[in-house]
Formats: C-alpha cells, structure tokens, sequence
C-alpha cells in the first residue's frame, strides 16, 4: 500500500449540491497501480437521510522491467511520475465528475416538498439559507403568520413587564 488517505473532492467541476467524503487508497503491485477511492454523497438539505455510495477504481500499467536493464532507479521513477500523472489526470477527475442527474419530476417533487417544509417553517437556519440561496425557496404567506404570533408573544410580554 502506497497511501490511504481523505481526498478533498472539487465540487465547482460540476457545481454539485451535497457534501462529499472520499476516501482514496493506492497499491502498488509489480506491473501495475491500483487506485479506489470511495466516495459518500450525502444530500443537502437532507429531506431523510439520503446517502449515495459509490467506489471508483482504475489501474495504472506500468512498463516490463527487463533484467538486463542497468537503470531501473530511473524506470522506477518514470513508473512514480506516470502512476501520480494518472491519478490526477484520470482517476482523480472521474470522481470530481460524478453528480446526479436531475430528470424533470424528480426535481419537481423535491422542490415542493422543499417548499412545503419551508411554509411550514420546519427548517433550521442552514437548511433555510440553503433553500433560500441555491434553490431561491422562501416561505411565503406564512411568515406573515409567524410575524403576528411573535407580535402577540412580545405584547404579552410587555404588557406583564408594566404590571
């Protein structure tokens, strides 16, 4: 094993809407690399807990060592240099690629649940930032009814500080 560690996925290849953990692992083996790297997309804003797994493996081939060969320091730093060349030209871009694919109903039927849930005010302060900023989903007539209860609220509040 050559490496075990986190890879830092760039969304902004395909501007894609979830939080991405990858974990990627290189072997080496005689003739050959072998890179995996597992990725996790976890969707944002979770309705459920919405999680997609998937792996990505390529190989790398490298050039025979012949025995006669005087230099093979030399060769095994070309194998180094063509290996690292293919995970960040190759592998590397395939999992920076990988994004889901909006087909018209399904968008749709996020959307208004997402809306739903929003005129229901049933969000956090980052979901709501969320839908408000990259889906432009805002509550609409509700939050005229939020305003009045907490008018309400306040007034009894004031009412009760001058008694």
């Amino acid at each position: 094993m050559v490496s075990s560690k986190p890879y830092a996925r760039k969304n902004n290849v395909i501007n894609d809407k979830s939080v991405n953990y990858v974990w990627e692992v290189n072997y080496r083996f005689e003739y050959f690399d072998l890179y995996i790297s597992i990725l996790r997309r976890n969707y944002i804003p979770p309705i459920m807990d919405m999680y997609q797994d998937i792996v990505v493996s390529s190989i790398c081939m490298h050039k025979k060592k012949e025995p006669d060969q005087k230099d093979l320091k030399q060769i095994e730093l070309e194998a180094v240099n063509h290996s690292y060349t293919h995970l960040v030209d190759v592998h590397r871009k395939m999992i920076d690629s990988i994004h889901q694919i909006e087909i018209g109903n399904q968008v749709s039927t996020f959307d208004k649940i997402q809306q739903d849930r929003a005129m229901c005010l049933l969000m956090d302060e980052d979901c709501a930032d969320f839908n408000q900023y990259n889906l432009k989903i805002y509550p609409m007539e509700q939050i005229k009814f939020g305003i009045s209860y907490l008018m309400v609220l306040l007034s009894i509040l004031l009412k009760t500080k001058e008694n």
